[in-house]
């Protein structure tokens, strides 16, 4: 994933304008009122944003192309490169993601996860 230039950030917000949910935790991130990762598939031509807000609540959308999900998406929800700091709630749109990241996850994000709370019980060591 790469982040998103600020250039972008008026596309970002019209994308997130078609979220059907709350999704004012990431607009004040796209706002510039809350500080947050925001990040893309495609430098030059973004399509999909995973925005990651301090709250440890994220929001996946756009469009998300199956090749996003496998090569990007997938290692940095593994946590393959110890690139997250915490554990994440992610939120998806479109919901047909959802069933596309299961898929692709299958039990490999729960062994993340616990390997996460782990570490965060020890203090992040």
């Amino acid at each position: 994933m790469y982040p998103l230039d600020k250039v972008f950030y008026p596309l970002a917000l019209k994308a997130v304008a078609t979220v059907p949910f709350n999704t004012l935790f990431v607009q004040v991130v796209l706002e510039g009122d809350v500080d947050g990762v925001v990040l893309t598939d495609c430098p030059k031509q973004p399509k999909a944003f995973y925005l990651i807000p301090p709250y440890a609540m994220s929001l996946l959308f756009g469009e998300i192309r199956s090749s996003f999900i496998q090569q990007q998406l997938k290692p940095y929800l593994l946590n393959q490169q110890g690139e997250q700091k915490q554990a994440e709630w992610l939120q998806v749109h479109p919901v047909t993601v959802e069933q596309e990241l299961d898929s692709a996850l299958d039990s490999e994000l729960a062994i993340a996860t616990e390997q996460l709370a782990i570490r965060d019980r020890h203090g992040n060591q």
